[in-house]
């Protein structure tokens, strides 16, 4: 099994403001496992931050919710310790939705088992 620590998945992904996926595991990688997390407010106002992860086949539903309506206050940036360490398998997603169309970042950075 071949191991890559340090692969940036998403780099200041602009959080849409409807569920939308915002990484997915490629089929040639057997996990995915998060290292770092975080989401940045790049507006003047709060805004709210939801995140699900979702294995291969798995729904959107309140199981798979990791954040709701996290609140991100203007300028912040805020660590989300919650999914830091969490695995995703081949082809499932990163989910992520704010109550703000393009005013939240998110970055994502884990290692590869293939």
């Amino acid at each position: 099994m071949a191991v890559n620590s340090g692969i940036p998945v998403l780099s200041n992904y602009d959080v849409p403001d409807t569920q939308a996926t915002a990484y997915t595991v490629p089929p040639n990688v057997l996990r995915f496992q998060i290292s770092q997390a975080s989401v940045t407010n790049r507006s003047g106002a709060p805004v709210d931050f939801s995140i699900y992860l979702l294995q291969d086949g798995d729904i959107v539903a309140d199981v798979n919710l990791r954040y709701i309506n996290l609140p991100i206050s203007a300028g912040e940036t805020v660590t989300l310790f919650d999914i830091i360490g969490a695995s995703i398998e081949t082809n499932g997603i990163i989910n992520a939705f704010a109550s703000s169309a393009s005013s939240l970042a998110l970055s994502v950075t884990g290692t590869t088992f293939t």
